[in-house]
């Protein structure tokens, strides 16, 4: 998922023979971790739109593409605690 909406795209699986192990190519050459679903830019629009809104209206403002409160929830998890609290 992308600010721009969802990207779909296939990928070939290959052997590595010199590590003895599989890889895709494209995710190396682009920096897709295992199981990366929503990129980095968009991951830091929904954490500084989340300081502000709920967690459901981050996700509708930062991307036209569905993303749950659930999804929201772990991004901000795992980038630490946000500071959203206002000290006087």
């Amino acid at each position: 998922m992308t600010k721009f909406g969802e990207l779909e795209f296939e990928r070939a699986y290959y052997k590595n023979i010199n590590e003895n192990n599989y890889v895709y190519i494209l995710d190396e050459l682009l920096g897709i971790e295992k199981y990366e679903r929503v990129e980095g830019n968009l991951k830091g629009d929904i954490l500084d739109k989340s300081t502000d809104v709920s967690y459901k209206k981050a996700a509708e403002l930062s991307t036209p593409v569905d993303i749950s409160r659930e999804t929201v929830k772990k991004i901000i998890r795992e980038n630490g605690a946000i500071g959203n609290l206002k000290i006087l």
